[in-house]
């Protein structure tokens, strides 16, 4: 635990000598500054230990090689570090003594403690342990995804023989945005607790994410009112479910009564931001999950991407215009491994905010170029990956197109019944988003309108623009397998709009009339009731009656054999189940892991599937060829793979450990 506050500490340190290169000018604000540099400095870092640890194929080495690094940087930048520490603390000490403590002046900040603790309490509890603090517990929401992060993280930390090669799938290269995953198994290889390393990276950037986005918001709407209505809407936006809701409530009133109705909310699973197969319904295929949840919980590298993103956005603000903008570039290069999606949605915001800033092109063309340079090595890296790949597809999830990328395979559906189903999933800011579309297109007949001082007032008409990009691209095209996938993309359009389109909007209404607020208030309520109604249900319905392969105590002891007495880079034959106790408890590299997982990253897991089937009938050869080092031959194994011929594995193979129906089998293999 010393070694890891060391690391810390350094990281931190790291980030204030590197942010002070990029804030060349002093133009962010000090709270943007403390929480940039720790932003950055744990990125920054966990990107040069990656790069040694591939080096020199050693987690360590590459922690050692980092702070060997920091000592050089620190050395020749020690005055610059102090000088920079001393104003900070000079800063901040004169902004707390000089600080006015009422109410009124500091509602802000009780509302900002008070959303992260309730996002922490959410978060904690999405990933936590049992009551006797051993067994992994979870949300049946944030199953699978913990599963798959938790693989990660064990393989990362425990092979020494330290590369890429996925650890899920025999033969492929790992085609994840693995970053915070990476930054988890640093912490965890320094003797930490995997539940503190597993939350730890995703608490801290989702925490500077919500500060840093309530300073921006701040900046551009100039009212810390506003800015946080920008972190309500934005966290817990979301469309019509619930209307779901008061026809469900209704129901159970008329009929059961009151109390009944009490229960109802204490004990109902049914969720308001995610709606599907409600045969009859017009309210089925919502898919777009309130925010808080979706993307903040157990997406855990969206927390990492979108703090990065925040921090371009500020860039822009203060430096858009500026020589030294290039400077943020290296930052931004920072993205294919953090998260593809957020540097695809980031691609396509700054192409179009290039058009807009012709006067400046030469910063932003290099700007583009240093970010190209940080990012070619990843980029090549994931070229050859499949899980981004493109393909037409209209609508996002609106239906099924297996005979055309345009028409529904359901024929009756139409145009109408599009723009249905994206205001039931976005809601009220999907209408006011849409309404600006129409007025902008009614400036090019009317000439004089007041929608065009709007725009020029608030310098917004690029971000407009870019929104309106973001959300055309993901209901055009399937980036991914799954493609729920695109709404990683849309949540960018999600928030464009919300801060500049929506808010400036309901800002400039407000002061016309008590009509106006009392509408507002309405649309505000409307906007966010299916998200509070699901956040809430997230709260007081604590199930977590799922466990994970670490509560079979045989499992347990299984893993502590393969902890002593496998090489750290061997390959396993096991159980496609999320939690294969290989990978998952021992972080040793599977054959073969869940399929969801495979086939949503786009590789091709049916050959595989079908040298198991042969495998598991006899055929050992086969495990030789395929350089399969162990079998787990379990109960879960044998129900996934019904003709399997254990009599005769056991013939052709040599049995190193067994306890109950747990056996670990090493292949006979004739050189």
């Amino acid at each position: 635990m010393i070694s890891f506050f060391f690391l810390l500490i350094f990281e931190i340190f790291f980030g204030i000598i590197i942010f002070d290169f990029l804030d060349k000018n002093k133009k962010f604000n000090i709270f943007e500054k403390l929480l940039s540099f720790v932003a950055i400095g744990i990125i920054l870092s966990n990107f040069i230990i990656l790069l040694f640890s591939l080096i020199f194929k050693s987690l360590d080495k590459g922690i050692l090689f980092f702070l060997f690094i920091f000592l050089v940087f620190y050395i020749f930048n020690f005055k610059k570090l102090i000088f920079t520490f001393k104003e900070i603390i000079s800063y901040l000490s004169l902004y707390f003594k000089n600080k006015k403590w009422s109410l009124k002046e500091n509602f802000y900040l009780i509302f900002l403690l008070i959303f992260i603790l309730v996002y922490s309490y959410i978060l904690f509890n999405f990933l936590s342990s049992d009551e006797n603090n051993d067994l992994l517990a979870f949300y049946p929401m944030a199953w699978g995804d913990n599963a798959f992060h938790i693989s990660l993280i064990q393989y990362f930390k425990n092979n020494n023989n330290f590369n890429l090669n996925h650890p899920l799938i025999n033969g492929y290269k790992l085609s994840y945005h693995f970053m915070i995953d990476f930054i988890s198994a640093v912490f965890y290889r320094l003797n930490n607790n995997l539940l503190f390393s597993f939350r730890l990276p995703m608490f801290l950037f989702s925490l500077i994410s919500v500060l840093l986005l309530f300073r921006f918001s701040f900046n551009i709407l100039k009212s810390k009112n506003w800015a946080l209505i920008s972190i309500i809407l934005i966290f817990f936006g979301s469309g019509i479910g619930f209307l779901l809701f008061f026809n469900e409530s209704k129901e159970i009133i008329q009929s059961q009564g009151i109390a009944s109705f009490f229960d109802f909310l204490m004990s109902s699973e049914q969720t308001y931001t995610q709606i599907e197969n409600l045969n009859g319904s017009v309210l089925n295929n919502i898919q777009w999950i309130v925010p808080l949840i979706s993307f903040f919980t157990h997406q855990r590298s969206f927390s990492l991407g979108f703090c990065l993103f925040l921090i371009i956005l500020l860039s822009i603000y203060y430096y858009g215009k500026d020589y030294n903008f290039w400077r943020f570039g290296l930052i931004a290069g920072l993205l294919p491994f953090s998260h593809v999606h957020t540097f695809f949605s980031l691609f396509i915001i700054m192409s179009v905010l290039l058009f807009f800033n012709f006067k400046n092109i030469k910063e932003w063309l290099k700007f583009a170029t240093f970010t190209f340079l940080v990012s070619f090595p990843q980029l090549i890296y994931l070229k050859n990956l499949k899980n981004f790949s493109i393909k037409l597809n209209f609508g996002w999830t609106f239906c099924s197109h297996n005979n055309s990328w345009f028409f529904c395979d359901d024929l009756n559906k139409n145009l109408i019944d599009v723009f249905f189903y994206w205001f039931k999933n976005f809601g009220i800011v999907f209408l006011v988003w849409l309404l600006f579309i129409i007025l902008f297109l009614l400036t090019f007949i009317f000439k004089k309108n007041k929608i065009k001082s709007f725009f020029k007032e608030k310098n917004n008409l690029g971000f407009f623009i870019a929104s309106i990009f973001l959300f055309i691209i993901p209901n055009l095209f399937l980036f991914q397998p799954w493609n729920f996938d695109n709404n990683k993309i849309l949540f960018y359009w999600w928030v464009l709009s919300i801060i500049f389109i929506i808010l400036p909007l309901f800002q400039s209404l407000w002061n016309l009339s008590f009509s106006f607020k009392f509408l507002i208030i309405i649309l505000l309520i409307f906007s966010t009731f299916s998200g509070f109604i699901d956040v809430s249900k997230i709260i007081i319905l604590r199930d977590r009656s799922f466990y994970y392969a670490d509560k079979n105590k045989e499992n347990e002891k299984a893993v502590n054999w393969i902890k002593n007495f496998t090489e750290d880079n061997a390959l396993f034959l096991t159980s496609s189940n999320i939690d294969a106790p290989p990978i998952f408890m021992a972080g040793r590299r599977i054959y073969l892991g869940y399929e969801g997982w495979i086939f949503s990253e786009g590789l091709d897991y049916f050959k595989h599937k079908e040298n198991i089937a042969k495998i598991l009938k006899g055929d050992i050869s086969l495990a030789c060829k395929e350089k399969i080092d162990y079998l787990y031959l379990d109960n879960r194994l044998k129900n996934q793979y019904k003709d399997i011929n254990e009599k005769l594995l056991l013939e052709k193979t040599k049995l190193l450990y067994q306890t109950g129906e747990i056996k670990i089998l090493k292949p006979i293999c004739l050189n």
